[in-house]
C-alpha cells in the first residue's frame, strides 16, 4: 500500500519569509538608490553653487582693481569747486535709472536729469542703467567718458554694478552750515563711497557684494618738485598765505615743506628740508646731519624721508599733461607791446580762443608795465618776452579778492628771467599761476623776492639768486641753488582736487 505524503504548515511559513525578506532587501534598495540620487543632487548643487560664487568674486574681484586703476579718472568731480556743479545730496532712496529688480539706495544723486538718477556703473542692463559725469584725468588733464571707460572693462563672466552710495566731506564745517544745508562755495573735498556688486541676474546665480571706502590721496600738495631730479641746494620751510598774511615771515613758518621726485632727490650737505622728502627710486643726503626735519630744534626732530628703492611705499605725483597749444588757441590776438611810461591792462571777455589767446607780450624796456587782472578765464601768450635783466615790469593785479591769474606760456624769448620782471609781492603766491608749456630750460634768478606757482611739465627749471622765493615750482627736473631759501605756499594747492588717486583702504566683502 502506497505510503501518504504529509504536507505541513512550516513550508508556507519559509515561502511568506522569503517574500518578506525580498520585499525588505527592495526597500533598502530603493531607499539607497534614493539617497544615491538624493547625495548626486545635493553635491552637484554645491558644486552649481561653488562654482557661481568663485564666478562671481571673480567679476567682484576685476571690478575692485578696475577702480583702483581707473580712481584718476574718476574723482576730479569730487574737488569742491566741482562736486555741486554734478551732486546733490538727497535722503537714501532708489535713482530713477534704478528701476529693475534689483535696487540700492543712495545718498548722491546727478544734477542733471533734475537729480534723480542714481551714479552708477553696469555692465549688465538687468542691474540698472549705467550715470556717471564725464571727468577730466587728475593725471593726464584728458577728458574721460566714465560709462564708456567701464564698458571696455573686462570683468569675468557675472555682471558687475559700481554704485556710489554716498559722498563724505573730509572736512564736516567746510561742507555744511550750522542748519545742516550746503555751504556756498564749499570749502572742502569729497571722498566716494561705492558698493559694488557681482551677480549673474538678480533673480538666480550667485551674488558677492562689497563696500569700498576710501581716501583723496591728494599728491598735489608738493610744494618742489622735479619728476626726474630734485636737487635741493638751498633749505625750505612753509607757510599759510591768507588776505591777512600774503606774505612769508619767520614768526610764521612751519615746518610743512612738501618735496619729491619721481626719481631721484638729493638734499645737499648742510642743506635741511623742513618738512618731507619723498622719492619714488633715490633720496640722496647726509644722514650725519638730519637733513629732513618736523620742527625746528636743534637737533631737530626727524622729518618724513621716503625712497621707494630702499623698500618704502611713497607716493609720489606725476606731472599734469597738458593739451597741444593749438587746440588751447587755434587762433591768436596780435602781440601787446609795453609802451614806456605807460601801464597797460590787459583783460579777457570770454574763455573764447580769440578773447584769452594772444601772439606775445613784450616788455623790452625797463619803463613799460603790463598788467593782467581777469581772474574768470585764463590768458595764454605764445611768446612771452621780459629780456631778462633789461625787461619792464609784468605786473598781476587780481579783480577778485581770492582769485588766481592763470598764465599759459608756450615759451619765454629769452629762457632767463629775472624775478623783478614779475611783481605780484603784492598777492599771495597762490594768486598767480605760472603754466610753461615749452622744453627749453628755464632759469629764475635775481634779487628780488617772487611769489608764484611754476609748473613745467616739459621742462628743466633753475631757481637761483639772492632773493627768496615763496609758493611752489613743479618741473621735469628742479635744481634749487644760489643764496636764497625758498619757502612753500601750504595754501596754494588746495583750490581743487589735482593729481590725486582713490586709495581703497577698507574692502569688506559679503555673499548671499
Amino acid at each position: 500500500m502506497p505510503k501518504r505524503e504529509v504536507v505541513t504548515n512550516s513550508d508556507g511559513y519559509v515561502l511568506i519569509g522569503v517574500m518578506i525578506l525580498v520585499a525588505i532587501a527592495g526597500i533598502i534598495t530603493a531607499g539607497s538608490l534614493d539617497l544615491s540620487t538624493s547625495t548626486v543632487r545635493t553635491t552637484h548643487a554645491l558644486e552649481v553653487r561653488d562654482r557661481e560664487f568663485f564666478t562671481a568674486e571673480d567679476s567682484l574681484s576685476r571690478g575692485v582693481a578696475w577702480l583702483r586703476q581707473n580712481s584718476t579718472s574718476m574723482i576730479n568731480v569730487f574737488g569742491r569747486e566741482e562736486f555741486k556743479k554734478h551732486f546733490v545730496l538727497t535722503s537714501p532712496s532708489y535713482g530713477a535709472n534704478d528701476n529693475t529688480q534689483f535696487k540700492i539706495p543712495t545718498r548722491v544723486k546727478l544734477v542733471s536729469g533734475g537729480g534723480g538718477d542714481s551714479v552708477m556703473l553696469t555692465n549688465n542692463v538687468a542691474l540698472g542703467t549705467s550715470r556717471y559725469p564725464n571727468t577730466i584725468d587728475t593725471y593726464t588733464a584728458l577728458n574721460k567718458n566714465v560709462v564708456a571707460l567701464f564698458n571696455q572693462a573686462t570683468l569675468g563672466e557675472d555682471g558687475v554694478r559700481i554704485t556710489l552710495i554716498d559722498a563724505v566731506p573730509k572736512d564736516y564745517n567746510g561742507a555744511f552750515n550750522a542748519d545742516g544745508s550746503m555751504k556756498e562755495p564749499l570749502t572742502t573735498d569729497f571722498y566716494p563711497v561705492y558698493r559694488i556688486d557681482a551677480l549673474r541676474l538678480p533673480e538666480r546665480g550667485g551674488h558677492v557684494f562689497s563696500y569700498v571706502i576710501g581716501d583723496l590721496v591728494t599728491t598735489s600738495s608738493f610744494g618742489f618738485y622735479g619728476r626726474d631730479l630734485l636737487d635741493m641746494s638751498q633749505k625750505c620751510d612753509s607757510f599759510i598765505s591768507d588776505a591777512a598774511n600774503e606774505s612769508y615771515t619767520a614768526a610764521r613758518r612751519r615746518a610743512n615743506c612738501t618735496t619729491g621726485s619721481d626719481k631721484n632727490l638729493t638734499i645737499d650737505n648742510n642743506k635741511r628740508v623742513y618738512g618731507s622728502a619723498k622719492s619714488n627710486q633715490h633720496l640722496t643726503r647726509d644722514d650725519s646731519k638730519e637733513p629732513v626735519c618736523a620742527d625746528f630744534k636743534s637737533p631737530c626732530t626727524p622729518g618724513i624721508k621716503c625712497s621707494g628703492r630702499e623698500g618704502g611705499t611713497c607716493r609720489v605725483p606725476q606731472l599734469p599733461a597738458y593739451k597741444p597749444w593749438n587746440e588751447y588757441c587755434p587762433v591768436h590776438k596780435p602781440a601787446i607791446n609795453g609802451v614806456d611810461d605807460v601801464e597797460k591792462i590787459i583783460t579777457i571777455a570770454s574763455n573764447a580762443p580769440g578773447d584769452r589767446c594772444f601772439s606775445a607780450l613784450n616788455l623790452t624796456s625797463k619803463d613799460q608795465k603790463i598788467t593782467l587782472k581777469t581772474t574768470a578765464y585764463s590768458y595764454f601768450v605764445e611768446t612771452l618776452d621780459l629780456r631778462n635783466n633789461n625787461s619792464g615790469l609784468l605786473n598781476f593785479a587780481p579783480d577778485t579778492p581770492d582769485g588766481t591769474i592763470n598764465l599759459y606760456v608756450k615759451e619765454f624769448a629769452d629762457t632767463t628771467i629775472n624775478a623783478s620782471s614779475v611783481m605780484n609781492l603784492n598777492n599771495r603766491p597762490s594768486q598767480l599761476r605760472i603754466h610753461y608749456l615749452g622744453t627749453e630750460d628755464l632759469k629764475i634768478n635775481g634779487n628780488s623776492a617772487m611769489h608764484a606757482f611754476l609748473i613745467a611739465p616739459y621742462a628743466n627749471i633753475t631757481l637761483q639768486g639772492s632773493n627768496d622765493f615763496s609758493g611752489g615750482i613743479k618741473a621735469k627736473e628742479l635744481v634749487i641753488t644760489g643764496s636764497a631759501d625758498v619757502h612753500y605756499d601750504e595754501s596754494g594747492d588746495i583750490e581743487n582736487v589735482s593729481d590725486v588717486v582713490y586709495k581703497v583702504r577698507n574692502f569688506n566683502q559679503y555673499n548671499r
